[in-house]
């Protein structure tokens, strides 16, 4: 296969970004996302729920919970790594009517079911989403 000049010079951009770690860290959220360790992870999925309680009524229940999260894609399709994940559940509403009242919000909110519950991976919460998903869950259970 014979590359192209554009191919070459977006290849060239890309390994250079990748000689300096903290850059390419700062650059590429999937990588910064991969790199997490899982005491991050459990200190930041305590943080969120902290945040979440003080602002959702007390039929809103959070836990956390070990797991792993899947990073998936070509490259890596079967790795999984070390978690804590955010359990939600609202009273009055099934797991599988919480996960697809998220979904189908215009800013969907996307999360898994597994043994029950509906969670939420803090390697794939950005700080800015936090917001947005207490508005959500708020609404779920505004009167």
């Amino acid at each position: 296969m014979r590359l192209d000049k554009i191919t070459l010079a977006i290849l060239e951009g890309t390994l250079r970004l990748y000689q300096d770690e903290q850059q390419a860290l700062q650059k590429n959220p999937s990588l910064r996302m991969m790199t997490l360790s899982a005491e991050e992870l459990a200190s930041r999925a305590k943080a969120i729920v902290r945040r979440m309680r003080r602002a959702l009524p007390d039929n809103v229940s959070l836990k956390t919970l070990k797991g792993v999260s899947q990073v998936g894609g070509g490259t890596f399709p079967l790795l999984e790594l070390p978690t804590t994940l955010i359990s939600i559940s609202v009273d009055g509403l099934s797991t599988q009517q919480l996960e697809q009242k998220l979904r189908r919000r215009l800013l969907p909110i996307i999360g898994r079911i597994s043994q029950g519950d509906f969670l939420l991976d803090p390697r794939t919460v950005a700080d800015q989403d936090i917001p947005d998903i207490i508005s959500a869950l708020q609404s779920l259970v505004a009167p």
